[in-house]
């Protein structure tokens, strides 16, 4: 039986960079889509323009609030990929939905103290979440942190990265 999911997000990682080909898989909603196990229910965004053109893209259902979906719909997934300054505020309008699962893109929240309650809400209400951060066990990031481990560079203070071989090398 497939997980039944709802997108709450569809710009760019929700929906958006999907559409130009129907061949690529970088969003939430295509990953949906495709896989048999994921059956996408519909689209929630405040914009007009991302809830068209995911109805168009994909024959689905968009709203432009949590408010105008249809409650009665059972939920067991909600992907959370709105603005990170509106984290705390969607996630716990989300969870009165009541859903298994919430897959919730990264970071978590802009706040600590938000992202505590974010996870001390799921806890309480016994919903898994899951933040997007998988880039956590990717080989490379997995070495670095060993050399960081090991002291390889003293003691670190400060650090920044720059990356720039865009979205398919993301």
């Amino acid at each position: 039986m497939a997980i039944s999911a709802l997108v709450v997000g569809l710009g760019a990682i929700g929906a958006g960079y999907d559409y130009a080909s129907e061949a690529t898989v970088f969003t939430y909603c295509r990953a949906l889509q495709k896989h048999e196990g994921f059956d996408l229910l519909a689209g929630i965004d405040p914009s007009v323009e991302a809830r068209d053109k995911f109805t168009q893209t994909y024959k689905l259902s968009a709203y432009a609030d949590l408010a105008s979906f249809d409650e009665a719909n059972t939920v067991d997934l909600i992907v959370l990929s709105t603005p990170t300054k509106c984290r705390l505020i969607d996630f716990l309008a989300i969870a009165e939905l009541k859903p298994k699962y919430i897959v919730c893109e990264k970071p978590i929240a802009d706040k600590v103290s938000d992202a505590k309650k974010i996870v001390a809400y799921a806890n309480e209400n016994g919903i898994t979440l899951l933040v997007n951060y998988w880039r956590r066990f990717e080989t490379g990031h997995v070495a670095l942190k060993k050399l960081v481990d090991r002291g390889d560079f003293g003691k670190i203070v400060s650090g920044t990265i720059w990356y720039q071989r865009g979205l398919l090398n993301n």
